[in-house]
Protein backbone atom coordinates (compact mmCIF):
# COMPACT_ATOMS: atom_id res chain seq x y z
CA UNK A 1 0.00 0.00 0.00
CA UNK A 2 1.32 3.42 -0.91
CA UNK A 3 1.84 6.08 1.77
CA UNK A 4 -1.00 8.21 0.39
CA UNK A 5 -3.32 5.19 0.53
CA UNK A 6 -2.35 4.41 4.12
CA UNK A 7 -3.16 8.03 5.06
CA UNK A 8 -6.44 7.85 3.13
CA UNK A 9 -7.50 4.69 5.01
CA UNK A 10 -6.44 6.18 8.36
CA UNK A 11 -8.54 9.29 7.65
CA UNK A 12 -11.58 7.16 6.80
CA UNK A 13 -11.17 5.08 9.97
CA UNK A 14 -10.89 8.28 12.02
CA UNK A 15 -13.79 9.97 10.20
CA UNK A 16 -11.62 12.95 9.23
CA UNK A 17 -11.38 14.73 5.88
CA UNK A 18 -8.12 14.27 3.99
CA UNK A 19 -6.54 15.74 0.87
CA UNK A 20 -3.16 14.94 -0.62
CA UNK A 21 -2.15 15.40 -4.24
CA UNK A 22 -4.82 13.69 -6.39
CA UNK A 23 -6.75 11.97 -3.56
CA UNK A 24 -9.47 13.45 -1.33
CA UNK A 25 -11.63 11.98 1.43
CA UNK A 26 -14.88 13.86 2.09
CA UNK A 27 -16.82 13.25 5.30
CA UNK A 28 -20.58 13.89 5.47
CA UNK A 29 -22.24 12.76 8.68
CA UNK A 30 -21.46 9.06 9.10
CA UNK A 31 -20.52 8.60 5.43
CA UNK A 32 -17.35 9.14 3.45
CA UNK A 33 -16.53 9.53 -0.21
CA UNK A 34 -13.17 9.12 -1.91
CA UNK A 35 -12.32 11.32 -4.86
CA UNK A 36 -9.47 10.75 -7.29
CA UNK A 37 -8.62 13.67 -9.57
CA UNK A 38 -11.98 15.18 -8.54
CA UNK A 39 -13.99 12.09 -9.54
CA UNK A 40 -16.04 10.20 -6.90
CA UNK A 41 -14.69 6.63 -6.92
CA UNK A 42 -16.00 5.20 -3.61
CA UNK A 43 -18.71 5.80 -0.99
CA UNK A 44 -19.29 4.09 2.32
CA UNK A 45 -19.92 4.32 6.06
CA UNK A 46 -17.00 5.74 8.06
CA UNK A 47 -14.61 3.00 9.15
CA UNK A 48 -16.01 0.46 6.68
CA UNK A 49 -15.26 -0.92 3.22
CA UNK A 50 -17.07 1.14 0.56
CA UNK A 51 -20.55 -0.06 -0.35
CA UNK A 52 -20.41 1.56 -3.79
CA UNK A 53 -17.66 2.22 -6.32
CA UNK A 54 -17.41 4.00 -9.66
CA UNK A 55 -14.41 3.93 -12.00
CA UNK A 56 -15.59 7.22 -13.55
CA UNK A 57 -14.38 6.16 -16.96
CA UNK A 58 -10.86 5.44 -15.74
CA UNK A 59 -9.89 1.85 -14.97
CA UNK A 60 -6.36 3.13 -14.37
CA UNK A 61 -3.70 1.56 -12.18
CA UNK A 62 -4.14 4.45 -9.71
CA UNK A 63 -7.91 3.99 -9.47
CA UNK A 64 -7.54 0.24 -9.00
CA UNK A 65 -4.84 0.75 -6.37
CA UNK A 66 -6.97 3.20 -4.33
CA UNK A 67 -9.91 0.77 -4.38
CA UNK A 68 -7.67 -2.16 -3.36
CA UNK A 69 -6.36 -0.06 -0.46
CA UNK A 70 -9.98 0.25 0.69
CA UNK A 71 -10.16 -3.53 0.98
CA UNK A 72 -11.83 -4.41 -2.31
CA UNK A 73 -10.60 -7.41 -4.32
CA UNK A 74 -10.55 -5.57 -7.63
CA UNK A 75 -8.46 -6.76 -10.56
CA UNK A 76 -8.14 -6.57 -14.32
CA UNK A 77 -8.65 -9.73 -16.38
CA UNK A 78 -8.24 -9.58 -20.17
CA UNK A 79 -8.16 -5.78 -19.82
CA UNK A 80 -11.59 -5.70 -18.15
CA UNK A 81 -11.94 -4.45 -14.54
CA UNK A 82 -13.54 -7.05 -12.27
CA UNK A 83 -14.70 -7.26 -8.68
CA UNK A 84 -14.01 -10.57 -6.88
CA UNK A 85 -12.32 -11.76 -10.10
CA UNK A 86 -15.60 -12.37 -11.88
CA UNK A 87 -18.07 -9.48 -11.80
CA UNK A 88 -17.36 -7.06 -14.62
CA UNK A 89 -17.33 -3.46 -13.39
CA UNK A 90 -18.97 -0.94 -15.72
CA UNK A 91 -16.57 1.92 -16.32
CA UNK A 92 -19.09 4.78 -15.88
CA UNK A 93 -21.68 3.59 -13.37
CA UNK A 94 -22.01 3.09 -9.61
CA UNK A 95 -21.70 -0.54 -8.56
CA UNK A 96 -22.60 -2.13 -5.23
CA UNK A 97 -19.60 -4.00 -3.82
CA UNK A 98 -21.63 -6.71 -2.14
CA UNK A 99 -19.74 -5.96 1.08
CA UNK A 100 -22.60 -3.97 2.51
CA UNK A 101 -22.02 -0.64 4.15
CA UNK A 102 -21.04 -2.12 7.52
CA UNK A 103 -17.95 -4.26 6.71
CA UNK A 104 -15.03 -2.82 8.74
CA UNK A 105 -11.88 -1.60 7.01
CA UNK A 106 -8.89 -3.75 7.93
Amino acid sequence: MRKIEAKMVAAIKAGKPFTKDNTTVVIAGRYYSVLLFGNWIARGVIGNVPGYINLCGWASNTTMSRLRALGLPICRKDGVPRLYGRGVIPVNDWVGTGKGMETPLV
